[in-house]
């Protein structure tokens, strides 16, 4: 997710990728991708039912880490996003 490549990411997530992994931060493909606002990602994971509010180490979300970008806050708002 942090590369941004759309097609890498459905190619890892049609071969068993797991969209809620995390890594040594805690973060999600989910966090990355609204830390790089990536929005066709952000979709495309939460299509494939990543946690919309899974927290990272520092207990931040990917809301958190749209860095409050009114299309990305209003995206995961609408799918149940919560600080």
């Amino acid at each position: 997710a942090y590369s941004g490549e759309l097609g890498i990411v459905k190619h890892l997530i049609s071969n068993g990728a797991d969209v809620n992994a995390k890594d040594k931060y805690g973060r999600t493909p989910l966090h990355l991708a609204a830390m790089m606002r990536k929005v066709d990602i952000v979709k495309t994971l939460l299509k494939h039912n990543a946690d919309i509010n899974a927290r990272d180490d520092d207990k931040l979300t990917a809301l958190h880490y749209a860095g409050y970008r009114n299309k990305l806050v209003e995206l995961l708002l609408a799918h149940g996003a919560s600080l």
